[in-house]
């Protein structure tokens, strides 16, 4: 008997920002009875989706929140403990819909929202009606929990992002780091191009070359497996604060995304900016989590030149990351809080799974960055 259910769209939908999502439900479904309902888009799908979400933003009644936006439909033929629902996007709450009978099926209902930004509460009031129909509210922004919190009824919570730190560990085999300095996504151009002038001939320097964002995984647990093994095998991993690059979007707040936690993971040493929010120094609060570096590259030719001058500190930094991983930034610890929430017991896989990332961080040994 499965206690969990999660509505996916791992079925269709493949942009890369979704691999990390994916990545999340899988570690769930390894430690507890998941099902996952896949949603398949009908016919006529995109043209349907795209005129309900602007219906659902002209609509003081919420009729049209409450429509399938192109989903086949789906009966949950059991009940459940609890659904959970994983948001990247508003748009995501519409997804919900095509499951038929989920409030009546399901004992307590959550939504994750990934990203959402405190300057957009006041201005999503139709989607603030969907999020009140689940029983708890998550999100990834911890400075938009207040405002969330004043814009609805329901109770909001606080749950950051993570990654499958099995998959990106460097601990126990430590292969060698053949990239200097890896840099994907979002970057600040100056900095960009003084990392190309320092690399130059003598230093393996990786970065997008494609727009970030819209681009199709053929396969997301190959995506996520590639990008865990070029990060383990790099020995600074590029950093900055959420969306620094478009501050007209986020109102000013600073928030840890992904990059952070994937970084530490793969036991790279994070090079860029320490997000300055109140829980950063929670989150990170060991020696070196972040080497620094001036958004204009002014200062990187010093930086780069003590840290690529200094074995010890690197290799220092290699282990502590991928410890301070293992025992605080697995999936599985924010999949535990979400349980609490919830108000249901972890399942012993949980455990073990939580004590087999204990025992891995305690027995990792450093070793030579080159084989």
């Amino acid at each position: 008997m499965k206690r969990i259910c999660i509505p996916t769209l791992r079925g269709f939908d493949h942009f890369a920002f979704r691999g990390n999502t994916y990545e999340a439900e899988d570690v769930l479904a390894a430690v507890d009875e998941v099902d996952l309902i896949k949603l398949e888009p009908v016919r006529g799908y995109q043209f349907r989706e795209h005129w309900l979400r602007r219906l659902v933003w002209k609509d003081p009644t919420g009729f049209f929140s409450s429509l399938n936006p192109g989903f086949q439909k789906v009966r949950l033929a059991r009940e459940y403990d609890l659904l959970i629902l994983y948001c990247q996007h508003l748009k995501d709450l519409l997804c919900v819909n095509a499951i038929e009978n989920w409030k009546e099926a399901c004992g307590t209902t959550i939504c994750i929202m990934d990203e959402l930004w405190a300057n957009e509460v006041p201005k999503i009031n139709p989607f603030i009606r969907c999020l009140d129909r689940f029983d708890h509210v998550a999100v990834g922004c911890k400075g938009s929990v207040e405002a969330l919190s004043q814009a609805m009824a329901r109770p909001v919570h606080f749950v950051p992002p993570a990654v499958d730190t099995l998959r990106f560990s460097p601990i126990p085999e430590w292969p060698g780091r053949v990239v200097d300095i890896y840099s994907m996504g979002r970057r600040h151009e100056p900095l960009h191009q003084a990392l190309r002038r320092y690399c130059g001939k003598d230093r393996f320097y990786i970065y997008e070359t494609l727009e970030a964002g819209w681009n199709r995984m053929r396969d997301a647990r190959e995506h996520r497996e590639l990008f865990a093994s070029l990060t383990k095998r790099s020995v600074g991993f590029m950093v900055a604060p959420a969306k620094i690059d478009r501050p007209n979007e986020t109102g000013g707040q600073v928030e840890i995304p992904n990059r952070y936690y994937e970084g530490i993971a793969a036991g790279a040493i994070l090079l860029g900016q320490r997000p300055h929010c109140d829980y950063f120094d929670d989150f990170f609060d060991w020696p070196d989590s972040v080497v620094e570096l001036n958004p204009e590259g002014t200062d990187l030719t010093l930086e780069l030149d003590n840290l690529f001058g200094d074995e010890e500190r690197r290799e220092r930094i290699h282990l502590e990351n991928a410890r301070q991983a293992l025992q605080r930034h697995d999936w599985v610890h924010r999949w535990q809080r979400v349980l609490e929430i919830a108000g249901l017991e972890p399942q012993p896989a949980m455990r073990e799974r939580i004590a087999q990332l204990r025992q891995l961080a305690e027995s990792g040994v450093a070793r030579p960055e080159t084989p």
